[in-house]
C-alpha cells in the first residue's frame, strides 16, 4: 500500500492527474465534478483508481482540496512507474 498526498482541482473542464507541484510536494488532480457533497472526492478516487489499476481511499481530507490517499496493493515503485509513463509522454 501507498500513501499519495493530493491537490484536487474540482469543476475543471478535464479529468485526470495533470501535474505535480513541486512546492507542496502534492500530485495535481483535476475532476470535473464539483466540490460538493462528495462528488469530487468520489471522481478524486474513480480517476486513480483507473490510472494506478487498483482501489484508491481518502484518509485525510474529505473537506479540502487537499488530500491524502491510499493505493491499495501497491509499491512506491509501482506508483513511480505508472507516474513516469504520464509525465514523460
Amino acid at each position: 500500500m501507498v500513501i499519495i498526498d493530493v491537490e484536487v482541482k474540482p469543476n475543471s473542464s478535464r479529468q485526470g492527474i495533470v501535474g505535480f507541484n513541486e512546492w507542496n510536494g502534492k500530485l495535481q488532480v483535476a475532476v470535473k465534478a464539483k466540490a460538493e457533497k462528495g462528488k469530487a472526492n468520489f471522481a478524486v478516487t474513480n480517476v486513480l483508481s483507473k490510472v494506478f489499476e487498483t482501489d484508491a481511499r481518502i484518509v485525510s481530507g474529505k473537506t479540502t482540496r487537499h488530500k491524502r490517499i491510499i493505493l491499495q496493493g501497491k509499491t512506491p515503485n509501482e506508483v513511480t512507474k505508472v507516474l513516469e509513463g504520464l509525465f514523460e509522454s
